[in-house]
C-alpha cells in the first residue's frame, strides 16, 4: 500500500499595490477594515446632505476642485460656494455624532 504524502499549500498571495498605505506606511488589516467602514459611514452621511451641499462637498474633497473651479462648476458664486461647503461640513459632521451616539 502507497503511503499519502501531502503537500503543503503556498498562503494565497496579495499584491502589496492592493494593500493601502497610510504616509508611506502599509495598513494592518484591521486599519484597512476600519478604513473601509469609515469611507461607507462618509458615504452614507454624504447621501444625507441636500443636493448643492453634497455637490459642492464632492467637487472640493473628491474631485480636489479650488472653490473658484467648483463654483464655476455649479454654476454659483464663489460666496455661495463656500457657504454649501461650509453648511454640508455642519450637517457632515452632526450626522456623524448622532449616528456614533446610537453606537
Amino acid at each position: 500500500m502507497k503511503k499519502r504524502t501531502h503537500r503543503k499549500r503556498r498562503p494565497s498571495t496579495i499584491s502589496l499595490d492592493l494593500i493601502p498605505e497610510r504616509e508611506g506606511k502599509l495598513l494592518n488589516p484591521l486599519e484597512i477594515i476600519i478604513t473601509e467602514e469609515r469611507k461607507e459611514l462618509v458615504y452614507k452621511a454624504i447621501g444625507t446632505l441636500n443636493k448643492n451641499q453634497r455637490t459642492a462637498i464632492v467637487l472640493r474633497y473628491f474631485k480636489e476642485m479650488s472653490i473658484k473651479e467648483g463654483a464655476k462648476a455649479m454654476g454659483v458664486t464663489p460666496n455661495n460656494f463656500k457657504s454649501y461647503l461650509f453648511r454640508g461640513r455642519e450637517n457632515l459632521h452632526d450626522f456623524l455624532v448622532e449616528l456614533m451616539k446610537d453606537n
